[in-house]
């Protein structure tokens, strides 16, 4: 039935993120920031998940100060958790979600979050919120971007997802 299929498909899914290859891609990271105030919004990290998966995750706490930095902060360790435990992101986005609308304080937050399969070299990018991100490959210039509302605004996960096959020397 319904519930078999979906769970032969879940387990499918995690023995596949979970099973070992020597990975073809690796990931170069590069990060220079620069803010007029001490404490702000953006909060980057890059860290490695369950089989060859790779995250980047760019998070901005909307508004300004000690608040949005906080948001950045929160947004930032809940999914790396969650990511790193062997969640889809799409189901970790939702988490993050209901979370963020579950909360007494009013906070959102972009997010732009890149997942590398480093074996395949298959990207997907999700983006809720986010600015546009780009990719250059052989100096030709590629925009990746969304028109979707930060994370903890709607009931609903507004998301959009982009695949993204990454070729040696991608920037």
């Amino acid at each position: 039935g319904y519930l078999a299929d979906f769970l032969e498909r879940v387990s499918d899914d995690l023995a596949r993120r979970h099973e070992y290859r020597p990975p073809r891609f690796r990931p170069e990271i590069g990060l220079c920031s620069r803010s007029a105030n001490r404490e702000n919004g953006d909060n980057c990290l890059w860290f490695e998940g369950p089989g060859n998966c790779f995250y980047v995750l760019l998070c901005d706490g909307m508004g300004t100060g000690g608040e949005a930095s906080l948001t950045a902060r929160i947004c930032s360790a809940f999914l790396e958790e969650i990511l790193r435990a062997g969640a889809d992101m799409t189901v970790a986005l939702t988490m993050l979600n209901n979370y963020m609308r579950s909360r007494s304080l009013e906070c959102s937050a972009g997010i732009d979050l890149m997942e590398i399969d480093r074996f395949t070299g298959e990207a997907r990018f999700v983006k809720s919120g986010a600015a546009p991100s780009f990719v250059i490959r052989d100096g030709r210039l590629f925009r990746l971007c969304s028109k979707t509302v930060p994370i903890g605004i709607l009931r609903a996960l507004d998301a959009e997802m982009i695949r993204f096959t990454l070729e040696k020397g991608d920037i």
